[in-house]
């Protein structure tokens, strides 16, 4: 049976005093903060194990009416995705590392949250695998779209539409970015290095990155934020000798002015 002894006592903060088996007083109150029938079943089937994935980012530090204002907004951003089952709780904990502005859960539009949480399961089911996924694509785009702003001015028919046609909206502002930023998007730790037989370049753009991962094949274009906004940087590594792309090296530092290999793809 499900725990209900969390929510009755953050709500009791704001609300007065709410017996953790009234269920009836606890559907009352949610019901006056915006949850409404759909949002009340998942927390009636699922009870307080819904929070979970929130814990360590939200509710770790939080003072109780807070996190009756988190778990709200947790429940209403739930209900209006409309898929009537949990997210998968990797994805749940990602979000923290969204930069959502003012760390506001209801600044997620449930149609971007809806989209990623489809493509999470989706990617279940390939090689890539979900863990891959959230944190060479997922991220980085979320990171792309809540701190660069896309999520007040991206057209609803594109979140509709799904995680491809927002990975399409983002690729459209790459352009634009480049001519903004100048060449060089991140400044690189070294231009080129070499080793025996070959020759690292340094993969300063958005457009070098797309470029090396449609010619090696692999998800190297999703990780320009990545470069961004955390001290990781990506070489490609080419025979010096015919240029020909052999591997591409993704390096990140350890500690300040220390180095170490990330990947090697």
């Amino acid at each position: 049976m499900a725990d209900h002894t969390a929510l009755p006592q953050w709500l009791e903060a704001s609300d007065g005093q709410i017996e953790a088996d009234d269920l009836g007083t606890i559907k009352t109150v949610l019901t006056q903060k915006g949850v409404n029938a759909r949002g009340w079943r998942l927390y009636l089937d699922h009870g307080d194990v819904l929070f979970l994935p929130l814990v360590p980012h939200w509710f770790a530090t939080y003072g109780s009416s807070q996190k009756a204002t988190v778990a709200t907004n947790w429940l209403r951003l739930l209900q209006a995705c409309e898929m009537d089952v949990l997210p998968p709780p990797e994805l749940v904990a990602s979000i923290a590392q969204w930069r959502l502005p003012g760390d506001r859960l209801e600044a997620i539009p449930p149609l971007f949250f809806r989209a990623a949480w489809k493509s999470c399961v989706a990617a279940q089911y390939t090689d890539e695998g979900m863990e891959d996924f959230i944190k060479a694509q997922l991220i980085p785009l979320a990171q792309w779209f809540f701190g660069g702003g896309a999520h007040q001015s991206a057209d609803t028919g594109r979140l509709k539409a799904g995680w491809e046609s927002i990975k399409r909206l983002r690729h459209e502002s790459v352009a634009a970015m480049a001519q903004k930023l100048g060449a060089d998007e991140w400044p690189p730790i070294l231009r080129k290095f070499e080793a025996g037989a070959y020759r690292m370049l340094a993969l300063t753009s958005e457009c070098q990155l797309m470029e090396e991962g449609e010619e090696m094949g692999h998800c190297v274009g999703t990780y320009a934020d990545n470069c961004r906004y955390s001290p990781l940087r990506i070489f490609s590594v080419r025979y010096k000798k015919t240029d020909t792309r052999v591997a591409t090296l993704s390096i990140k530092e350890a500690s300040p002015g220390s180095w170490t290999i990330d990947q090697l793809k």
